[in-house]
């Protein structure tokens, strides 16, 4: 059995009644605020999901289903996000720094305010066809191979791709006539 604690107030909010989260189907539970820091949930089905304000910090979600989920606040800090599918989600305030983001999947979803990526890995991920990209922080990011077709990324600020790799990324003639403009310096 897994205690699952509240994020903030540390209060237990269930007792999940397996050792693992590995495969499981998680839909059934009610993960909003859920510290899950640390855990492996790797493959597990968490689709449609309201995981608002959740804590995945240090867990380990290689190959998760966790499309159209609410993701409002949730916190992704040195998280393995491989394979994961993560499209058409909704991320605001969302917080990926140093997460391991390789060949995941984000095509569709909506980054609604400030998301932040850096130092995150996002090598060979979809960003296809993102509906609002709000301001992504893309500091130190590695795109290298990383599929922006259908995003405009011209609304990202300079000060907020400093030393990003895009080399070898899929994007838009405008998106990339911006970064690259950017990445020289042309912008400031």
């Amino acid at each position: 059995m897994i205690k699952i604690l509240h994020r903030h107030t540390r209060e237990l909010l269930f007792v999940y009644p397996r050792d693992t989260f590995i495969g499981q189907d998680l839909r059934g539970f009610n993960l909003e605020f859920a510290d899950l820091s640390g855990q492996d949930l790797t493959e597990a089905i968490m689709e449609g999901m309201n995981l608002d304000e959740t804590e995945f910090s240090y867990a380990t979600l290689i190959g998760a289903k966790m499309a159209r989920c609410s993701l409002r606040e949730a916190i992704f800090d040195s998280t393995d996000l491989t394979e994961a599918k993560l499209d058409n989600c909704k991320f605001s305030m969302t917080a990926f720094v140093r997460a391991v983001l390789t060949r995941a999947d984000f095509s569709g979803s909506d980054f609604e305010g400030v998301t932040n990526f850096t130092y995150a890995i996002a090598i060979g991920t979809k960003f296809r066809n993102i509906k609002k990209i709000g301001s992504p922080i893309f500091e130190n990011i590695d795109c290298g191979g990383a599929d922006f077709t259908g995003t405009d990324l011209t609304v990202i600020s300079e000060g907020d791709i400093l030393d990003a790799n895009f080399e070898g990324a899929v994007l838009d003639p405008a998106s990339k006539e911006y970064l690259e403009k950017i990445l020289r310096k042309e912008i400031k």
